[in-house]
């Protein structure tokens, strides 16, 4: 009865132990794709955006208890994403027409060298930098429509 309870026992370990080498080595995976992540997030380098674009108006919405308005806008040929501008602005647009904002100085933000500039995410989070200049140009529009620069 011993020897069959230390059999046991024995198989128990052994079986445990291969199975915390797979954990083992998917742990040590783990942790290097953590380290490149942390790596990357250190290597972030200030970028500026300035410049202007062309953003077609879809809807203009309230934004209630502010003085804004959300409008909802997108590229040529792109998504739509949201921005806000102010309730005096907003009288100016009309919906399904383009028109030129342009960045208000510069938007600053951090990104690695093999990041890719989601144009739409940064307006939509900065677009009290968003200034309207007025309806597209027909030199504006289409394929030239984003004109924003990046910088270091």
């Amino acid at each position: 009865m011993k020897k069959v309870l230390i059999l046991l026992s024995m198989m128990l370990i052994g079986l445990t132990g291969c199975t915390n080498n797979d954990e083992l080595e998917s742990l040590k995976k783990e942790n290097e794709t953590l380290k490149q992540v942390l790596n990357d997030s250190q290597n972030r380098q200030d970028i500026s955006i300035e410049g202007d674009c062309t953003l077609t108006i879809y809807q203009i919405c309230d934004d209630y208890g502010e003085n804004e308005k959300l409008v909802i806008v997108s590229f040529y040929q792109k998504d739509p994403f949201l921005i806000r501008v102010d309730s005096e602005v907003a009288t100016e647009l009309n919906e399904g027409e383009d028109y030129t904002f342009e960045v208000d100085g510069k938007i600053d933000i951090k990104a690695t060298s093999s990041e890719v500039i989601d144009f739409e995410n940064i307006l939509s989070k900065n677009s009290e930098k968003l200034k309207l200049v007025g309806p597209a140009k027909e030199n504006e529009q289409g394929e030239s429509s984003n004109r924003l620069s990046i910088s270091q």
